[in-house]
């Protein structure tokens, strides 16, 4: 089961029944990095014991989720609103569903203030209202978007300081190898200002990065 790294068993009726061996699965220690779900049939039942299991390893190595198309009410939403706000993993979560109420928007929301990881959700694009409460669930979800950005940006960040840091490395090896190995022969004014310029190209590289 360590070895098992995509789960889909999209559309397929499992129901309830059918995910506790996959949350079972992930409270064994299986290292999935994806797991669809989508068009299951999975109801609140079943999403509280999934989402559970991911709660409860926050650092587990699952980075993509689809849980669209199935029977999401404002208790799924909750049980996965938890998950959001406990997993340190997920980058995407796929929560296409017909119908979102005011209630379902805001816990997400909520729970996407304590979440820097997760950049994309999918909600749906032909959402529609399920009662009074849907066009405040409608200011909800910029807000969910605003957070996804940021989380975006953060990760672009970490990117850049990634790649500069590996730059600053090479650069400072070739810096040593101009300094220790010197052309034989080289005189001590020669040897100068071999090391000047080799500063100079140095700081001119820096600046380019």
């Amino acid at each position: 089961c360590g070895t098992v790294r995509r789960l889909d068993v999209s559309d397929n009726s499992l129901g309830d029944l059918g995910v506790f061996p996959i949350a079972q699965l992930l409270r064994s220690g299986a290292s999935l990095a994806e797991l669809d779900l989508t068009a299951t049939g999975v109801g609140a039942v079943g999403m509280k014991d999934l989402c559970s299991s991911l709660v409860t390893r926050p650092t587990d190595s699952l980075t993509k989720l689809n849980l669209g198309l199935n029977n999401v009410d404002d208790e799924f939403f909750a049980a996965v609103s938890a998950m959001v706000d406990a997993n340190r993993s997920l980058l995407f979560l796929d929560l296409r569903a017909p119908r979102i109420s005011n209630v379902g928007a805001m816990q997400l929301a909520n729970a996407m203030q304590n979440n820097y990881t997760l950049h994309t959700i999918i909600l749906s694009s032909g959402l529609r209202p399920n009662h009074e409460g849907w066009p405040t669930a409608l200011w909800q979800l910029p807000k969910i978007r605003q957070m996804l950005d940021r989380n975006l940006a953060a990760r672009r960040r970490r990117l850049w300081r990634i790649l500069r840091g590996a730059a600053h490395v090479i650069f400072a090896y070739i810096r040593f190898r101009e300094e220790y190995y010197l052309p034989q022969g080289i005189g001590a004014q020669a040897a100068k200002r071999h090391f000047e310029e080799s500063a100079m190209r140095q700081r001119a590289a820096m600046r380019v990065v």
